[in-house]
């Protein structure tokens, strides 16, 4: 029984370290919710910048947020999707 026991401490370490971002000098653990899936992607330099405005002209908290808040309200506006043969 405490090999089961030792096995779920192990497993909290392993999750926690999973959480854990360096960021030069300091580090960070972040509260991920195990729940919502993770949308990751890559874009262009000109665009990230372009998201980094967008976030601090308008305050966002992170720029997460403001990609959110954009997709949301692109979703909204009922795009016309391009048809593709």
């Amino acid at each position: 029984m405490s090999h089961i026991r030792h096995m779920s401490n192990a497993m909290s370490v392993i999750n926690l370290m999973s959480r854990i971002v360096n960021s030069g000098n300091m580090v960070y653990a972040r509260h991920m919710s195990t729940d919502k899936p993770l949308l990751n992607f890559y874009v262009d330099p000109a665009f990230l910048k372009r998201v980094d405005d967008f976030r601090f002209k308008h305050r966002f908290p992170s720029r997460a947020a403001a990609i959110k808040w954009l997709l949301d309200w692109a979703m909204d506006q009922k795009p016309a999707v391009p048809k593709t043969e």
